[in-house]
């Protein structure tokens, strides 16, 4: 939906896959390339492309637009050729706020704005919900 949405225009020539990858405090999704899958997998130099977004996510906390902002933050690296077919369009995916101005454009501006402020505000609360509830699994185990 957030590809039809946002990235209408754009060609997508491979299979693009999201998923949830480890819980982690900075990371909050990563795109890279994964071997083709299915038939003609064995061609060379064919590649599928893999969203992974971070498991806190799977937290309905979390609010969606949190979500949302890094899985069209990953899309525009796809779009910028960054772990996708597509020409790579500078030299560093973050080179000169690129991804900001990209989600922008794409009308995605105020999921960046609510996004950022929510990860400045709430993400480390967040955090320490997850550890405390953690360590109290943890005491009740022993």
């Amino acid at each position: 939906m957030l590809v039809k949405r946002y990235f209408s225009d754009l060609q997508v020539p491979n299979d693009l896959y999201i998923t949830f990858g480890r819980k982690g405090k900075r990371q909050l999704g990563k795109i890279s390339k994964i071997p083709k899958r299915g038939i003609g997998a064995r061609l060379r130099g064919k590649f599928d492309t893999l969203i992974t977004i971070n498991s806190h996510f799977k937290d309905e906390r979390v609010p969606e637009f949190v979500v949302d902002g890094t899985i069209i933050h990953e899309l525009c690296h796809y779009a910028h050729g960054f772990h996708s077919p597509l020409p790579q369009l500078c030299r560093y995916p973050h080179q000169g706020g690129i991804v900001k101005a990209e989600m922008i454009k794409r009308g995605a501006g105020e999921i960046y704005l609510k996004e950022n402020k929510w990860l400045k505000t709430e993400w480390q609360k967040h955090l320490n919900r997850q550890k405390t509830h953690k360590e109290r699994i943890s005491r009740s185990n022993n």
